[in-house]
């Protein structure tokens, strides 16, 4: 038998090893319920959106959204944007932008043909779409003095002489 004195170092050891295994076994139990791509991935995969009812749309687009938000950023670039975005055809506009919304404030963004170029390419690719954006802003820009001229001055106040 232990002596007195040794029991309340026991009773100590004892404590502080279940303690440990509550701590381990919890630890475990939130890893099982964490949420990765792979399931955003196999949620969307299951789901037939184009064929439910409006509330069962709204319930479904609801689940993806909680599980992007609840991913982390690397882990949201590895959800598949063919997957993700198969329903895009038979979502309605308001549909659509409820989830952009739901997800936008996640960090969630598909990447782009950009984002996978060595950098020499990216580089080039990018100059070439600022090229395409400053041609088109100049080509509205020269739009708008066209229409402007062509119709009546009076009106607008440079026009009036000082």
């Amino acid at each position: 038998m232990l002596t007195q004195r040794y029991r309340p170092v026991l009773q100590a050891a004892l404590a502080l090893a279940g303690i440990w295994l509550l701590a381990v076994a919890g630890y475990q139990l939130a890893l099982r319920f964490e949420t990765t791509a792979a399931e955003v991935n196999a949620y969307a995969d299951s789901v037939d959106f184009a064929h439910l009812t409006h509330a069962e749309k709204e319930k479904v687009l609801h689940r993806p959204e909680v599980m992007i938000n609840e991913l982390s950023v690397e882990e949201q670039q590895q959800v598949s944007p063919k997957t993700m975005f198969q329903w895009h055809d038979a979502m309605t506009d308001r549909e659509l932008a409820q989830f952009r919304a739901a997800t936008a404030d996640s960090g969630f963004k598909l990447p782009n043909e950009i984002d996978r170029l060595p950098p020499e390419q990216k580089e080039k690719a990018l100059d070439a779409r600022l090229e395409k954006l400053r041609a088109a802003r100049a080509q509205a820009l020269s739009a708008d003095d066209g229409a402007a001229n062509t119709g009546t001055n009076a009106t607008h106040p440079a026009a009036q002489p000082e």
